[in-house]
């Protein structure tokens, strides 16, 4: 669901710096085109997410954004979700502060 934000926003969700929010899980995709689809679906099924500049970690190699949500907890229903739709995140992170950690995610292989 979009949230208020500043800067450009995809397909719901809020563009934002990750610096500024406790700990989330991050999804980032292969393509732009993922990124978007991944956003319409969380958008349709009411899940609430944030698009942010893609992890230094990820190597930059998926994009310029990623997309984001508060809610560690629940990242087998976001990957669940996805999943259902077709989507597959190219990796998962799990962000505290400044620091990310690349996650396994057995639902779609070790990277996501």
């Amino acid at each position: 669901m979009m949230k208020a934000g500043f800067g450009p926003t995809l397909t719901g969700g809020e563009a934002r710096s990750y610096s500024r929010r406790a700990a989330e899980i991050v999804f980032t995709f292969s393509s732009d085109h993922d990124l978007v689809q991944s956003g319409d679906v969380l958008d349709n099924s009411g899940l609430d997410y944030s698009l942010i500049p893609t992890p230094r970690e990820a190597n930059g190699n998926c994009g310029r954004l990623a997309l984001a949500f508060d809610a560690p907890g629940r990242r087998s229903e976001y990957l669940s979700t996805l999943k259902r739709a077709g989507v597959r995140p190219r990796a998962a992170y799990l962000r505290q502060g400044l620091h990310f950690a690349k996650m396994e995610c057995p639902a779609f292989g070790t990277n996501a």
